[in-house]
């Protein structure tokens, strides 16, 4: 979960399969850390974490069958 996440996800719409990209850890991950940046007062952009973020649920929810 480190990182934007932007280049990941772009690899990832082209083709590229990385292992542990779209994971629930990482969402899991990717969310405790921005809130834990945005409350120690470190400056986060908002668009590469929620690009990252959104693309976690998508797959999660592509994943539920119905």
């Amino acid at each position: 979960a480190a990182g934007s996440g932007i280049p990941e996800i772009k690899g990832y719409l082209n083709g590229v399969d990385t292992h542990g990209i779209l994971l629930f850890r990482t969402l899991i991950g990717k969310v405790f850390g921005s809130i834990g940046s945005v409350g120690g007062g470190l400056a986060l952009g908002k668009e590469g974490p929620l690009v990252h973020t959104g693309a976690c649920i998508a797959s999660l929810l592509g994943q539920v069958r119905t």
